[in-house]
């Protein structure tokens, strides 16, 4: 009997599963490093909205709740951030040890479901409701990850309420930590209440951070697809995307009938033994078209087809010492009728506009178009015996025509045949024309084709390691400023904080925590002195009305004085404004000091209430200032939409074209690195500039692909037409 687990005495299974766990983990924490970042900032709004409700509360318990909340909070926001910070690294790791454990969580039973509290029911349902909108704005990007993670995994496919990056999972560990974080049991539902709309954290830099990271571990979309796509296959699973909306499942059944189920193995399977059969005749005649138009390999040159093949006709092509190929456009009036079924036609109608689109789109070279030309009967036979290509997105024969016609758009057309891109696909072309029944030839095509084209883009990581690690730091400087500012609004957002402070924190410490956010990483505990120094100047300056208040600010204030001066030297600020702030603060600091210190208890309500008035004062004068009406931009928004990949033309001073491949994003999508087409040159553009080229419309992209897509498209929607 053949055991499951991994035996201690198996070297390379041990080290395969301590490479996937540090995988696993080097994931984790990558999500953490990026919730973290904007956990002050998910304070500062929580706070704001909880005081905001405690104001509008439609009743008198509502109010007191949130106004004790959000005191409690603003209060106590370090201590927040360290609870959320340890639940989501806590949640996030659990749900990826849970991915080695072998079987899944039984389901409760009725009974069981029956015995569980309404409070927690309701819970439930806040949490799905918060979690939705940030799954459905992600989905692409989560089922991407997907695909990665069961690859890493070893799994068929990973089910959504087994994704370890999921929305929910992020939401419900702030949840936890905000009910750990309060000791009123009745303020434990709050969290989950006020977490919408725009108060749910931003889970996109953490899902770029997990994405990154699968890229930096070889776990690439192109390889997580084809592991889908074989294991799922051996153990009779979905494969690929299928159409999510019923009414298109229901046409495309009609059209080309029920897919079949997928072969118990690989190596048996067959396209006779798995899909409706086509007629002996069709057959024939196919397997007889394909003998005849068969490309022959030989070293002869391409040039005689070009100029056919850029016209769109492939009839008489005669390149490379092969037979005239064959339009799909003109076999059909050739076909034996009478031997074919309504699907069968559709099938070749379907076939032929994919080719016909493929031939006309001026992104692809003519000579890569002659080549592809090669697989029309081919993938026409791929159609006729599995139907599952109209159905499947990953279909492997599917995922050919997509490979092939993308990376075509970066041929360096001066190097002719002797391009290694060129030389892959016409490799896997003669491959393809070898095609009989057996569909797993797509499969290892596709395999070859992707790995290629995985090993070139390991070599275009290693040739811009040097320009991605200046963006990287480039972009880190401007987190680490962000995340400075946030820390200083948190603390001016009450309106409690002396003006001259404020000005100071706003102007000279940000720049100070931003340079301790530049090297938390390495050093933390100068961000944590950084803070400290911070929040005890903004203490020092608040009243003290009894003596042991007073008695702790005298102890206190050589050490905060010497820790502002040290940050202060570091940044080199050593003008007169700089001794103007600490005149005002010595000034500031006697004042707290000589107040008289036998108040009555009448007089110290009348201070806070005047305080509190001026704080609210001060806080509406915020509010009131005019704030920037965000506009809708959509070239910034098809600027955040740019995939890695794919390939443009900027048009150039002197009015030509140059060709150039979106080669690296960063996590935060600020900065994006172009190359040319061998690499001998990079360039990187930030975000706001490459919306401003895309406006000017100095560039345009030049992609290749969704032929399959449209094509079906098309097919229905002319017969919804009839």
């Amino acid at each position: 009997m053949v055991s499951n687990s991994i035996s201690s005495s198996d070297p390379g299974a041990t080290a395969a599963l301590t490479g996937r766990r540090a995988t696993l983990n080097g994931l984790v924490a990558a999500a953490s490093a990026q919730v973290n970042a904007q956990l002050n900032d998910f304070t500062v709004r929580m706070v704001a909205a909880l005081l905001d409700a405690a104001q509008a509360g439609t009743d008198a318990k509502t109010a007191n709740a949130c106004f004790a909340a959000g005191n409690l909070l603003k209060n106590n926001a370090y201590p927040f951030y360290h609870l959320a910070s340890i639940a989501v690294r806590k949640a996030l790791q659990d749900a990826v040890d849970r991915l080695d454990m072998p079987g899944q969580q039984p389901r409760p039973s009725p009974g069981e479901l029956s015995l569980v509290p309404f409070a927690e029911i309701e819970d439930r349902l806040l949490l799905e409701r918060a979690a939705r909108p940030l799954e459905q704005a992600h989905a692409a990007l989560l089922s991407t990850m997907g695909l990665r993670i069961a690859m890493l995994a070893r799994r068929a496919e990973l089910a959504p309420a087994d994704h370890p990056f999921r929305p929910a999972a992020l939401l419900a560990a702030f949840d936890c930590a905000w009910r750990e974080f309060t000791p009123d049991a009745s303020l434990h539902g709050l969290m989950l209440q006020m977490m919408q709309g725009a108060l749910v954290p931003d889970v996109g830099p953490m899902l770029q951070a997990v994405d990154r990271a699968c890229v930096a571990a070889g776990l690439l979309p192109e390889q997580a697809a084809r592991a889908r796509i074989r294991t799922s296959r051996n153990s009779h699973a979905p494969v690929g995307a299928a159409p999510a909306d019923p009414m298109l499942k229901a046409q495309l059944r009609e059209m080309f009938g029920t897919p079949p189920a997928a072969p118990a193995t690989e190596t048996t399977a067959s396209a006779a033994a798995q899909a409706p059969a086509i007629s002996a005749a069709l057959s024939a005649y196919l397997s007889n078209l394909q003998a005849r138009t068969r490309r022959q390999s030989s070293p002869a040159s391409a040039d005689g087809a070009a100029a056919v093949a850029a016209r769109g006709d492939t009839t008489n092509s005669a390149a490379h010492g092969g037979a005239p190929q064959c339009s799909l456009r003109e076999l059909q009036q050739r076909l034996p009728s009478a031997a074919m079924t309504r699907a069968d036609h559709a099938t070749i109608d379907v076939m032929a506009r994919i080719f016909d689109a493929v031939f006309r789109d001026p992104n692809i070279p003519s000579e890569m178009k002659e080549l592809i030309g090669y697989l029309q009967i081919p993938v026409l036979k791929a159609g006729l015996l599995d139907k599952a290509f109209f159905f499947e997105a990953a279909h492997p024969a599917r995922r050919l025509i997509s490979l092939m016609t993308r990376s075509s758009v970066g041929w360096d057309r001066s190097r002719g045949r002797a391009d290694p891109l060129y030389q892959a696909i016409e490799r896997n072309v003669d491959r393809v024309q070898r095609f009989d029944v057996e569909l797993a030839l797509f499969d290892d095509v596709v395999a070859d084709l992707e790995a290629f084209l995985a090993e070139e883009e390991a070599d275009a990581g290693v040739q811009l390691a040097a320009p991605i690690t200046q963006a990287l730091e480039q972009e880190k400087r401007h987190e680490a400023t962000r995340a400075a500012a946030s820390d200083v609004a948190q603390r001016i957002a009450t309106g409690e904080v002396a003006p001259f402070v404020e000005t100071f924190l706003e102007h000279r410490w940000v720049p100070v925590l931003a340079l301790a956010y530049g090297v938390r990483d390495r050093k933390p505990q100068v961000l944590a002195s950084a803070i400290r120094t911070m929040d005890e100047l903004v203490w020092s300056v608040r009243p003290k009305f009894t003596a042991q208040q007073r008695h702790e600010l005298v102890e206190k204030l050589p050490a905060l004085l010497t820790s502002l001066n040290k940050w202060l030297g570091i940044l080199k600020w050593d003008d007169a404004e700089r001794l103007q702030f600490f005149a005002d603060l010595a000034e500031c600091h006697a004042s707290i000091v000589r107040a008289p210190l036998e108040l009555s208890p009448q007089r110290q309500l009348e201070l806070a209430v005047e305080a509190a008035r001026l704080a609210a004062e001060r806080r509406q004068q915020k509010a009131a200032a005019p704030a920037a009406v965000p506009v809708v931009d959509t070239f910034v928004e098809q600027v955040a939409a740019l995939e890695r990949g794919s390939w443009f033309e900027f048009v150039q001073p002197d009015a030509s074209l140059r060709r150039v491949k979106l080669a690296w994003v960063s996590p935060l999508r600020s900065l994006y690195i172009f190359t040319t087409v061998h690499r001998e040159e990079a360039f990187s553009l930030s975000a706001d500039a490459l919306a401003e080229i895309f406006r000017q419309q100095l560039v345009r992209s030049v992609n290749a692909d969704g032929f399959v897509d449209r094509a079906l498209s098309d097919v229905l929607e002319q017969a919804q037409l009839a």
